[in-house]
């Protein structure tokens, strides 16, 4: 994603829905509740510092696929142990596939954006064939099975 597009479409999130949302910054801090979206030309992950969880934003290495990574997010996410979530929405390619493997090893879970809403349905459809998709999530009701989590 385009790093202008990133900043002004956390704002755009945060002004819209109940998440309170920002761009990430590197050494931030992550809580419940909140929303990130990584900046443009960067990859992020989340880590345990303590009892606090850290964001770490930086340049891509030289194996990562995409840029922002979906797989090097959610590997860290999966990192954390049993009680994450990882939720794949429209996007091309097959970014997040391996991460969401790892995070439903953990013991997570992973919601796949249905056929029917995603815009670009590569993402989606990659995780829901690699069986990434969690029953009861469904195209009318992502938000409402996101919300009972």
């Amino acid at each position: 994603m385009p790093d202008k597009f990133t900043r002004t479409f956390a704002e755009r999130l945060d002004k819209r829905g109940p998440v309170k949302t920002a761009e990430a910054a590197d050494g931030g801090r992550g809580g419940d509740g909140d929303g990130f979206v990584c900046p443009g030309r960067k990859c992020m992950e989340l880590v345990r510092d303590g009892i606090e969880l850290k964001l770490l934003v930086g340049p891509p290495a030289s194996h990562d696929r995409y840029v922002p990574s979906a797989d090097k997010l959610f590997k860290s996410v999966a990192a954390l142990g049993p009680h994450c979530v990882g939720v794949i929405l429209t996007g091309m390619g097959d970014d997040g596939v391996e991460g969401a493997k790892a995070i439903r090893d953990a013991g997570g879970i992973i919601i796949a954006e249905s056929q029917e809403t995603a815009v670009v349905n590569g993402m989606p459809g990659a995780a829901v064939r690699a069986g990434g998709r969690e029953p009861g999530a469904s195209s009318a009701g992502d938000r409402h099975y996101l919300a009972k989590l």
